[in-house]
C-alpha cells in the first residue's frame, strides 16, 4: 500500500500534469492551492511567475526544501541568488507535499530528503546537500550517500570527506558554507557590547551530546552575578520546540537579568549572532567549528555518551577537535574555565587557527550562497543541453 506522501503526490502529480497539458499556470496553481490550501511556498513569491518559471519556458525547476525554519540560514540567500538565474526557475519550499507537487528537477536541502519522498519524486531528480553542521554523529555519511553532490566549505573539507566517506556522484561542490555569509557581514557590523564580557551559550539538542545533562542552568546565575557580564542563550530550536523541561529555568533567568540575558528566538540565525559575544560555550554542537571563523575562545563540556550511542562517532570532528579550547567534565570546572578563557584569549589560539583554515580555506567571505547559486546555474544549464 502507498504511503500517504505516495499518494498524495500520485494525485498531486497527476493534475500537475493535466494542467500543464492545457497549458494553464494558473490552473496549476488552483489545483495545488486545493490540494492544500495552507500553501507555504516563499511569502513573498509572485505564484504567477512561478508557474512562467518552469520547463515550459526552458528554464529547470529547482526546489529549495526547507524543512524547519531554522534551514533558513543556509537556503534562503542562495535561493535569492538562484531568482536571478537565467537557467533556475527557483521554488520555496517547506512541506513534503508541495515538493512532490512541484516535481523539481534540482532538490537544494540542508538536511534530508526522506525514502518515501524521494519515490514520489522523478527518479531522474538530482539532489544537492548543503548541511547544516560540520559534526559527524554517524548522520554525515548517511546524507553524503544519499545525495548526487554535496556542499563543503574548504577543499580540505572535500579531500577529507572523500577519503573517509565517500563521493557523491556529482561530487564536492566546494563553496563555502552558505549560512555563515551572515557571520561575514555582522562580524564587522556587530560587535560584543562595550565595557561587558558576554558569552553565547549554544548546547546541542540531542540529550547525550548536549552539555544540558552535565552543567544544567544554575551556573548562568553565577556568571552574572557580576554586573560586567552578559549572556546569550542559543538553544536549539528542537530543544525549543521538544524539550520545554530545559527551556523553562532559562526563562527565569532570563526575567531575573532582563538587561542581561538575550534569549533569541529559536529559529534565529545563531551565525547572525556569533559577532556579539567575547567567547563561546558549546559542547558536540557544529556551532563551535563554525565560531572559528572569528579567532575567539571557546569552552566545550564533554558530555557522557553511553556505549552504543547512535549519535556518538569517536572518529568525528566533534571529539576529534575538541583540543581547540579548555574541557569541562564536571559542573564545577565550569566557571573556572570560562574565566581562564577570557582572560588568556591566546591559549589555544594556535590550534584554533589549524581548524579554521582547514574548515574555511579561504572561502569566509559572505560569498558561499552566491558560489552555491552558481554551481547550480552551471548544472541547470548541462541538464538543458
Amino acid at each position: 500500500m502507498p504511503s500517504p506522501v505516495q499518494t498524495l503526490a500520485s494525485d498531486a502529480a497527476s493534475a500537475a500534469w493535466r494542467a500543464t497539458r492545457v497549458g494553464g499556470c494558473l490552473v496549476l496553481f488552483f489545483v495545488l492551492a486545493a490540494w492544500q490550501p495552507c500553501a507555504s511556498f516563499d511569502e513573498n513569491a509572485d505564484y504567477t511567475s512561478t508557474c512562467l518559471n518552469s520547463p515550459m519556458r526552458g528554464l529547470v525547476p529547482t526546489a529549495f526544501y526547507c524543512q524547519h525554519p531554522f534551514h533558513r540560514a543556509m537556503l534562503e540567500e542562495a535561493y535569492q541568488h538562484a531568482r536571478a538565474s537565467p537557467s533556475l526557475a527557483p521554488l520555496w519550499v517547506e512541506r513534503a507535499q508541495h515538493l512532490v507537487a512541484t516535481r523539481p528537477r534540482i532538490v537544494v536541502y540542508a538536511n534530508t530528503v526522506e525514502d518515501d519522498i524521494r519515490a514520489a519524486l522523478s527518479p531522474e531528480t538530482l539532489y544537492v546537500f548543503t548541511r547544516h553542521g560540520f559534526s559527524s554523529k554517524h548522520w554525515l555519511a548517511q546524507c553524503l550517500r544519499s545525495c548526487d553532490a554535496a556542499c563543503v566549505s574548504s577543499e580540505w573539507v572535500a579531500e577529507d570527506h572523500g577519503r573517509r566517506y565517500c563521493i557523491p556522484p556529482l561530487g564536492y561542490w566546494v563553496t563555502g558554507f552558505p549560512a555563515t555569509d551572515a557571520l561575514w557581514r555582522n562580524r564587522l557590523e556587530m560587535a560584543p557590547a562595550p565595557g561587558y564580557t558576554t558569552l553565547l551559550y549554544a548546547p546541542t539538542w540531542s540529550p547525550t551530546l548536549s552539555a544540558h545533562p552535565v552543567i544544567g542552568t544554575a551556573w548562568a546565575r553565577e556568571w552574572l552575578r557580576p554586573p560586567g557580564r552578559r549572556l546569550i542563550v542559543k538553544l536549539h530550536p528542537h530543544v525549543a520546540r521538544g524539550q520545554p523541561d530545559w527551556v523553562a529555568p532559562w526563562n527565569a533567568i532570563k526575567d531575573e537579568f532582563r538587561d542581561r540575558v538575550k534569549f533569541p528566538d529559536a529559529d534565529e540565525n545563531i551565525y547572525a549572532l556569533m559577532p556579539m559575544a567575547d567567547l563561546l560555550l558549546s559542547d558536540a554542537s557544529s556551532t563551535a567549528f563554525y565560531w572559528l571563523a572569528l579567532d575567539r575562545p571557546v569552552v566545550l563540556v564533554d558530555p557522557q555518551p553511553p556505549e552504543g550511542d547512535e549519535r556518538f562517532d569517536p572518529e568525528g570532528p566533534e571529539w576529534t577537535w575538541r583540543d581547540m579550547g579548555p574541557r569541562v567534565t564536571r559542573l564545577e570546572e565550569l566557571l573556572p574555565a570560562l574565566m581562564g578563557a577570557h582572560a588568556d584569549p591566546e591559549a589555544y589560539a594556535a590550534q584554533r587557527r589549524v581548524y579554521r583554515d582547514r574548515l574555511y580555506g579561504d572561502l569566509f567571505d559572505g560569498n558561499a550562497s552566491a558560489r552555491l547559486a552558481a554551481r547550480l546555474s552551471r548544472l541547470a544549464e548541462e541538464l538543458d543541453a
